[in-house]
């Protein structure tokens, strides 16, 4: 099983769905690098989407109407807590609104 992390301004990283046991006190562990943590090309995080085959299509959706489809395979497997690489290309104002997975 994977996590497809994609963020507003159009940046994902798929990476295995498996991260590390924590304990009380510990903030988490970081998927993708995101504006909150100072990166101002990503934007914030967006969605978290479950991938279980590379047989699937991604469905990107932006808030002006924009709709990118690509398959699951055409994505590189990361480690956790890259900067990604861009997925779609947004205009200036427009952001990511929704990610389907199919």
């Amino acid at each position: 099983m994977y996590l497809l992390a994609v963020t507003k301004n159009g940046y994902g990283l798929l990476t295995r769905a498996e991260y590390p046991v924590r304990h009380r006190n510990v903030k988490g562990v970081r998927s993708i690098t995101t504006s909150f943590t100072g990166e101002k090309r990503n934007g914030e995080a967006a969605v978290l989407r479950k991938v279980d085959n590379f047989d699937q299509d991604v469905f990107i959706l932006s808030a002006g109407g924009m709709l990118v489809r690509f398959p699951v395979s055409e994505l590189r497997i990361s480690q956790s807590n890259n900067k990604g690489i861009r997925l779609i290309d947004l205009s200036e104002n427009d952001f990511v609104a929704d990610v389907t997975i199919l």
